[in-house]
């Protein structure tokens, strides 16, 4: 296949836009702020009693609002006893008044004080998933959505409505029953 001819994925952008910037991510609906030494630690696997954790520093935002990561020697994997963390993970639960459940896979934490050799010892752990989920979910669309150009949005705004009169769908399958 010539080159020209393949279908562009991704969007470019600008290097400035890329850069990320002073401000570090802020996860809504949570009561700590976040700190430049703290870690973002993601839940990457669970092997029977041994926890396999994500080490990243703790993200910056572009100038766009978007999440960056940065590499280097505070990023990489550490590994925990699965009980020692539950323990560790259930008194900062009650501490920061969030709700009490076993580590599962994909949980995020913003880690105070990381020890990346116990990090069940670490200073505090701060459940940040759902912040980090939804995170993820827009960084997904927008990577995988078009570009809406101006003239675009003008023609959607401009389509005329349903007929009057006419009445909604009932709620439910579109399909309908099974047979």
């Amino acid at each position: 296949m010539r080159p020209e001819a393949m279908f562009q994925q991704r969007a470019s952008v600008p290097k400035a836009e890329a850069r990320p910037g002073r401000r570090l991510w802020a996860p809504p609906r949570v009561r700590v702020k976040p700190r430049r030494e703290d870690a973002y630690v993601v839940v990457d696997d669970i092997a029977g009693s041994l926890v396999v954790l994500s080490v990243s520093p703790w993200p910056r935002l572009t100038a766009k609002g978007r999440l960056v990561f940065a590499q280097g020697p505070r990023a990489g994997r550490a590994y925990a006893p699965r009980r020692a963390l539950d323990r560790a993970l259930g008194a900062a639960r009650t501490r920061h008044s969030q709700t009490q459940r076993p580590v599962r896979i994909g949980d995020t934490f913003l880690v105070r004080r990381l020890d990346p050799d116990h990090p069940e010892d670490s200073g505090d752990f701060v459940d940040v998933t759902a912040a980090a989920r939804e995170a993820a979910k827009v960084a997904l669309y927008s990577a995988a959505a078009a570009k809406v150009t101006p003239r675009q949005l003008a023609r959607v705004k401009t389509r005329t409505p349903a007929r009057p009169g006419r009445r909604p769908l009932p709620p439910g399958s579109v399909a309908g029953p099974v047979v």
